[in-house]
């Protein structure tokens, strides 16, 4: 009975030299693409390219052609999240606020009267 060899076992590792992807996992857009991915027009994309504020980031080429990647519109788009609205915040808690306070004032209008100390 012979022993099994120490690591036989385990996986194989295998190396591979090529791997080939049906699409790329990080494509070049075009504009109409990108229009096509993100849901907005082209025009409006173009008018994102030369904002001086937060420009897209994009690659022209020689002749003209604008290509955007698509994890650089992604991570641009992301930098304009927002969660939740501060003006709906800050109007519901000034509701709360005045809602609160005018409870308690009815509270004190409508509370029993007393009779004022004799002295």
């Amino acid at each position: 009975m012979s022993l099994p060899r120490v690591g036989e076992e385990r996986p194989q590792l295998v190396v591979t030299k090529e791997i080939t992807l049906a699409s790329p996992a990080d494509p070049y857009l075009t504009l109409r693409a990108l229009a096509t991915y993100s849901a907005c027009s082209v025009r409006w994309l173009r008018d994102r390219l030369a904002d001086p504020h937060h420009p897209l980031p994009c690659y022209r080429l020689p002749g003209g052609k604008i290509l955007v990647r698509r994890s650089e519109w992604d991570a641009w788009l992301a930098s304009y999240r927002r969660l939740g609205d501060p003006h709906v915040e800050r109007l519901v808690a000034d509701v709360l606020d005045g809602l609160q306070r005018s409870s308690g004032q009815a509270e004190w209008r409508n509370r029993p009267k007393r009779d004022p100390p004799h002295a």
